[in-house]
């Protein structure tokens, strides 16, 4: 480890052109010397994968434990919840975008240890240390450490990240699999156009949006960028549509949310 700023990567594999390709994130990015993956965290140095994020947070936040996305987990407990710089995710709503998109880490970054945030939780009187504000997945070599040191100390770790469980993180269960598989908050995007327009329009734009997904040089641009690519007839979408609007018209109510114009 070069001071704070380096740390081995666990998940590469170098390629014959001398590039190394990361196998953490489904991204699989491939770097020459000297470049960054899209999270831009982890770089080729040396002619290796390297972390520049080990033992570097971005900020520390003692949260009640209801602000996860958890059912019955030590209720009414507190939570130190703390991320790093950098994501390899590219949501249009990030509210920690400018954490998750930063270019400026040695300003946003403060030293902290495996070790030190599990005696902070301790100190703190925390039941358990969030990794949260970026998806974890792209340190997972600090968050697993911490994990681990977090264990020793009696100290539970959550990671806010993906529902599908990470082949990188066998041990850590979905919320399905933990027992809620009501839990489904899932994103998705879709083309709309004006109800007036003629049914032969419409049929026709979704016929070329259907043919563009079935490319297989536009589904692996999509992947490549954590998208999967699907499709829908106008039938189907609306019914999607329906759904969630059903799933979550009383939270917003109960919420009393107001669409921006």
């Amino acid at each position: 480890m070069d001071g704070v700023t380096t740390y081995p990567g666990r998940w590469w594999h170098t390629l014959p052109d001398g590039r190394v390709q990361c196998d953490l994130c489904p991204r699989d990015c491939r770097l020459h010397e000297g470049q960054r993956g899209l999270c831009f965290v982890r770089k080729m140095e040396g002619g290796r994968m390297v972390l520049t994020t080990y033992g570097r947070s971005s900020g520390f936040c003692i949260d009640p434990v209801e602000k996860k996305p958890l059912n019955h987990f030590y209720p009414g407990s507190s939570i130190l919840s703390f991320g790093t710089a950098g994501c390899n995710l590219a949501c249009k709503f990030c509210q920690n975008w400018d954490i998750s998109k930063s270019r400026e880490m040695d300003r946003l970054q403060d030293e902290a240890s495996p070790e030190a945030i599990a005696h902070a939780a301790v100190r703190l009187g925390c039941k358990s240390v969030a990794f949260t504000y970026n998806d974890p997945v792209i340190f997972a070599e600090y968050a697993m450490d911490a994990a681990d040191a977090c264990h020793a100390r009696g100290i539970k770790a959550v990671a806010v990240t993906g529902k599908e469980r990470s082949d990188e993180l066998p041990d850590v269960p979905s919320m399905a699999e933990a027992g809620y598989p009501e839990v489904d908050v899932h994103l998705w995007s879709g083309i709309f156009a004006p109800s007036k327009v003629p049914p032969a329009i419409v049929a026709k734009l979704q016929k070329v949006f259907a043919a563009a997904i079935a490319d297989t040089s536009v589904a692996a641009k999509l992947k490549a960028m954590a998208v999967n690519p699907g499709g829908a007839t106008p039938d189907q979408f609306e019914k999607i549509i329906q759904s969630d609007v059903v799933k979550f018209g009383d939270v917003v109510k109960a919420a009393n949310l107001k669409f921006e114009e």
